[in-house]
């Protein structure tokens, strides 16, 4: 099918408004049995007859299918009227112009509901429905929960939409916000991901003072990710190699604050290193007497300070879960953070976005809603009350920045703690649909004038109480504001009883579901293309986070990235943070070889990130001294081999000390021995976040200068430290069966095929004039 009209049935397409039953059942006898030219006569003026003439009117093919959409015969009276019986009056007149007309319907006139039909209905191949396939929705009559439910499904997925304005001159709805080409350079800016800001080919869209591509961008991307040879590329080398000076100490300690700080916004676990190496520079640099390469922590012995730090030590060698910050480390970074924005110009384009997010309970939220018809001056401050705890309930936020359509019949009266309600006022007391714009555009400059709405951590939109037009311009100014703060979008739901009013507020319940704001404009190809190139870096977390911000598409795609992050650097389902399984060490191989992907590129990051991957393969509890290992039987801790099977042990086992990390074996004895892996750990040691510098920089040490190694050195040594890994895990355990080297590898290779033949391929499905380009 290429053009598919729906169309959500009310009383006015039978040329009635807020109708009684009665009167109601009395229009539909008058109406039922009549002639085709006696009912078009009578249905002459209403939102169907129009919606009929204006799909008709334009230079497109013939409309292939026009959909009634109707709400079900219910026997509770509780239940709003169906309109089944309205939609079976107008299906001869609407099958006179479109023969193809159906009626379609749901249990009830809310959001769930038409989404969930909506679904089915396209997922039915039986309706053809295709990536060529156009809808038409018209704004005017029907429920406001089923209209609602219906465009924002088509919206998620992709699809080709045209919304009409079913009143005056029937103009289109824009939905395209005017920011849309540069909403993925805001959203990448927030999250501190700068390298795909530096080398996109074509290059980002970024503010007009900033030209594509700045090389300013890359000098970002190489602190960020210690770039010790762009770094140091202006100090003097000896022998190929930097002498450890005060200004290299400088410059590198600057790499670590930014790799620790920007890390934090990327949302990444680490290995840990960043944090702790900054954390030993900055107790280091709250000694009075001792040089300050960073911000000196205000209290050293700050026991949640310290806390942190032992959890931090076992994420840099092979723990997975996060370690919350303390509030202190967080202010300290996004202080710095807003340092950076003074003194860099090509970051003041942009808003002052903390690098370290809070914690969920003190989130800031933007919630945008109108006020309910029915919340007139004698009921709307109970009602309203009602809504508003709801509404805090469901975010369960610290503080909510609640921006609300306000009307001459409504009053804002309700408070709670921790909202704070901004008034956008109507001016156009008609909210004809054909106003959509004006009130978008509205609400959007209401947005703009408050500077915390920008920096806050996510933006909701409550439907579907309100003003149908009230209720479209506030959920695309939810997308335009969630692309211009870079944050999610949420939808928050009011679901409860139907009466012939609409919901009962008092039954209401708010559910939260998250959306994703880039999916619905025709981005596509733009997301998929950054994608590919961050798979290329082996910068895989980026890669899913931009799949999943894609339509339906790409978030499968998104699936297969986000499992290859998981079986490459993750945990797997039978492991758990602290503990490895047999899964994990069957990986083992395989995880080491995709390490070699990015050794032509940075050999020094290859030798560092193939050690710490090892070490999180083969992490084992410091808790207890006895285990079970998925698939590899009972364990037991003992000294200089750390964890080994308990049916070859001949030792006593050890008290493991908590402060301490312990591997499975064999790992340890090769870490520790004098093969490959032993040389990619003294690599790793030497990089600049991890202990070589610490001591460097803090004890004053000048012994061996920095040399970054040759690539051809590194992947010589992963190609030895495989067929090591390999020897001792097959005399270990005989019986596992490990993963070839390239399994990782090849699945990477193959994502980046298939999301760049995306990002290479036709015009990609989206509204009207949303097109990557």
């Amino acid at each position: 099918m290429n053009r598919i009209a729906v169309h959500v049935v009310g009383a006015s397409d039978l040329g009635m408004h807020e109708p009684t039953s009665a009167e109601t059942a009395k229009r539909i006898t008058e109406l039922t049995g009549l002639e085709p030219s006696a009912l078009a006569d009578e249905l002459a003026g209403t939102p169907i007859a129009w919606f009929l003439r204006k799909i008709d009117s334009l230079n497109d093919p013939p409309v292939d299918r026009l959909i009634l959409l109707a709400t079900k015969r219910h026997d509770d009276p509780r239940v709003q009227p169906a309109t089944q019986d309205l939609a079976e009056v107008i299906l001869p007149f609407v099958r006179q112009q479109v023969p193809a007309s159906t009626i379609e319907q749901i249990p009830l006139p809310s959001i769930a509901d038409a989404r969930h039909w909506l679904e089915t209905f396209v997922d039915n191949a039986a309706n053809a429905i295709g990536k060529e396939t156009r809808w038409e929705l018209p704004l005017g009559g029907g429920a406001t929960g089923v209209l609602l439910g219906v465009m924002f499904e088509l919206l998620l997925r992709g699809h080709d939409l045209t919304l009409w304005a079913a009143n005056g001159a029937g103009s289109t709805i824009p939905l395209v916000p005017s920011g849309l080409k540069a909403a993925p350079a805001r959203w990448l800016v927030r999250h501190r991901y700068y390298e795909p800001l530096a080398s996109s080919d074509p290059p980002l869209e970024v503010p007009p003072t900033l030209s594509p591509g700045d090389k300013r961008w890359t000098t970002l991307a190489q602190r960020q990710r210690v770039d010790v040879c762009a770094l140091l590329a202006d100090q003097p080398k000896e022998n190929d190699a930097w002498k450890v000076t005060d200004v290299v100490q400088a410059i590198l300690a600057e790499a670590v604050q930014a790799a620790f700080a920007e890390g934090l916004a990327r949302g990444e676990i680490t290995d840990g290193a960043a944090a702790r190496t900054w954390l030993s520079l900055a107790r280091h640099a709250a000694i009075p007497e001792n040089r300050q390469l960073v911000r000196p922590l205000p209290d050293p012995e700050d026991p949640t300070v310290e806390e942190w730090r032992r959890k931090v030590v076992r994420l840099s060698h092979g723990m997975h879960k996060p370690a919350p910050l303390p509030p202190v480390i967080r202010t300290m970074q996004n202080e710095w953070a807003t340092t950076q924005r003074a003194e860099r110009c090509v970051l003041q384009a942009f808003p002052d976005w903390p690098v370290a997010p809070p914690p969920p309970a003190e989130r800031t939220v933007v919630v945008l809603r109108a006020l309910s018809r029915s919340a007139t001056p004698d009921q709307g401050e109970i009602d309203d009350q009602f809504l508003l705890d709801r509404i805090s309930e469901a975010l369960g936020a610290g503080q909510v920045l609640s921006f609300e359509f306000v009307t001459d019949m409504a009053r804002v009266t309700a408070t709670r703690e921790g909202v704070e309600r901004i008034s956008v006022t109507v001016t156009d007391p008609k909210l004809r649909p054909d106003n959509v714009e004006k009130c978008r555009v509205q609400l959007f400059d209401a947005l703009l004038a408050e500077p915390r709405a920008v920096v806050a951590d996510e933006v909701a939109v409550l439907l579907p109480i309100g003003r149908k037009a009230l209720m479209v311009a506030a959920i695309l100014a939810g997308i335009d504001w969630s692309l211009h703060a870079a944050v999610p979008l949420t939808l928050l739901v009011a679901e409860g009883n139907h009466g012939p009013d609409g919901l009962v507020i008092e039954t209401t319940r708010i559910t939260a579901e998250k959306t994703r704001p880039f999916a619905v404009l025709g981005l596509d190809r733009a997301l998929a293309h950054l994608a590919a190139e961050a798979l290329t870096r082996l910068d895989i977390t980026l890669a899913g986070h931009l799949l999943q911000r894609g339509s339906r598409t790409l978030q499968a795609l998104a699936v297969e990235v986000n499992e290859l992050q998981r079986n490459a650097f993750g945990v797997l389902p039978s492991s758990t943070d602290a503990q490895t399984s047999g899964a994990e060490v069957a990986h083992a191989r395989a995880r080491l070889g995709l390490c070699r992907q990015i050794v032509k590129s940075n050999p020094w990051d290859a030798a560092y990130l193939a050690l710490s991957t090892l070490d999180h393969t083969f992490r084992m509890p410091s808790e207890t001294k006895n285990a079970t290992v998925h698939k590899l039987g009972e364990f037991v801790l003992i000294p200089d081999e750390d964890w080994v099977p308990v049916e070859s042990n001949t030792m006593s086992p050890i008290t493991p000390d908590p402060k301490s990390w312990y591997y499975l074996a064999p790992w340890k004895a090769v870490r520790n021995g004098q093969g490959a892996c032993h040389e990619l750990n003294k690599l790793r040691n030497r990089h600049p976040l991890s202990h070589g510098f610490v001591d460097k920089a803090t004890q004053d040490e000048r012994t061996k200068p920095i040399r970054v190694p040759e690539p051809a050195y590194v992947a010589k040594l992963l190609d030895k430290a495989d067929a090591e890994l390999t020897e001792a895990l097959a005399e270990r355990y005989p019986s596992l069966i490990l993963e070839d080297r390239d399994a990782l590898a090849g699945k990477l290779e193959r994502l980046i095929g298939e999301v760049r033949k995306f990002a290479e391929g036709p015009k990609p499905i989206g509204q009207s004039g949303a097109a990557a380009e």
